[in-house]
């Protein structure tokens, strides 16, 4: 629990994907620096006050408050990560030449010095810190040379810190450009297995969509000598069922990435079977799809839809009586919200029980993990909340 609390702090509180470790790394840097920074600039506080120094206190309190804020508002929107990151490296750029403008060279000693290449290259990556990283070397050549503030260095020492400054910098990059590349190579490989898995699992959905289509022929053969008119019903609504399986375990073989199926194209499809397969001529539709389901969840809530608007095209209407059928499914937070309704003149209470009844609360609450609420009055109303 301790262990989790810290790492919450390093990285804000966000949680990074196994492709975002470099920005990962580049957050747990940022509140290394500012706390880092926040304890230097206190204990700069406490010896300026004791040698009473106090012009700069008013400047290293801004910048403790600064670092507050930034530290807070990184837990508060990842859109801000990169100027908290400008902030920082101007931040650190300020205190090195402070440290040269205003100092003395045997502040030289502080080790933390020359450790800003290894610190710039976290906050701003290879680019941008290759560009700050000149206007700093730039700033420190310059010092010994203007005639604006006395500085105590000479250019021997300034250029001697410069080239130690880039000797650094020069390997941290280098080992940087060859993490870069292993993690370009390690990503590529990610890719290529993603590929290979979506590939087998759109063969295992188009297979599976087969054998259903077989059993349902099947199905209807064996029973062509039976073939009564409440046989008949049977094996009409047992069909859709197949139907609806199947046509979702189609569209996920024809999808790219089996993340992104066309929740909407799905339902409308569904709906259109249904429509062909009954007389629904005085029934009108309502279907508004406002969010997208995953695999599993188009799967379960495609039977759930089907046995639902079967029970309504069945029960819910008289000889001749016109209706509306509404399906609306939306998103609220952390919940996916499936509402189905109708007009009609409601449920006989004995219905229930049924097996179709059974079946919708069996898939609800162990495939979907979700729950239902059925009103009965004006019409019957299912309205199906799951976790997203």
């Amino acid at each position: 629990m301790q262990k989790e609390l810290v790492d919450n702090f390093y990285t804000s509180g966000w949680e990074f994907s196994l492709s975002d470790l470099e920005l990962k790394s580049r957050y747990q840097m940022i509140n290394i620096g500012m706390f880092l920074s926040t304890i230097v600039i206190i204990y700069a506080i406490i010896g300026n006050y004791v040698r009473h120094i106090e012009g700069f206190i008013p400047i290293e309190t801004s910048i403790i408050v600064m670092n507050i804020i930034m530290t807070i508002a990184l837990r508060k929107s990842r859109k801000i990560f990169e100027y908290v990151a400008t902030i920082m490296t101007a931040q650190y750029t300020f205190l090195f030449l402070v440290i040269i403008y205003k100092g003395d060279p045997v502040d030289v000693k502080h080790t933390w010095f020359f450790t800003y290449s290894i610190i710039l290259l976290y906050f701003q990556g290879s680019k941008k810190g290759l560009y700050w990283f000149i206007f700093l070397v730039t700033m420190l050549l310059i010092a010994p040379l203007q005639k604006f503030v006395e500085i105590k260095y000479t250019f021997y020492q300034v250029s001697y810190i410069s080239f130690v400054l880039i000797i650094i910098y020069i390997i941290i990059h280098f080992y940087q450009v060859k993490m870069d590349e292993a993690n370009a190579l390690i990503k590529e490989q990610q890719n290529k297995l993603l590929e290979a898995e979506n590939i087998l699992r759109r063969e295992l959905h188009h297979r599976t969509k087969n054998n259903m289509q077989f059993i349902l022929s099947l199905f209807k053969l064996k029973l062509a000598a039976f073939m009564r008119p409440d046989v008949q019903r049977v094996v009409k609504e047992v069909t859709f069922k197949i139907k609806s399986m199947a046509r979702a375990h189609d569209m996920l073989y024809a999808q790219t990435s089996l993340n992104n199926m066309d929740t909407s194209k799905y339902f409308n499809q569904l709906i259109d079977e249904l429509k062909n397969g009954y007389e629904t001529d005085r029934i009108a539709f309502d279907i508004k799809v406002e969010t997208q389901l995953n695999g599993d969840q188009i799967l379960y809530c495609g039977l759930i839809v089907n046995e639902m608007v079967i029970n309504a095209l069945k029960y819910a209407f008289d000889d001749e009586q016109a209706g509306v059928i509404s399906l609306h499914l939306t998103k609220n937070q952390d919940q996916i919200i499936l509402d189905l309704s109708d007009n009609g003149k409601g449920m006989d209470e004995s219905k229930e029980d049924s097996f179709g009844s059974m079946m919708i609360k069996s898939l609800i609450e162990h495939e979907l993990k979700g729950s239902m609420k059925l009103e009965t009055k004006n019409g019957v109303r299912y309205t199906v909340t799951m976790p997203c």
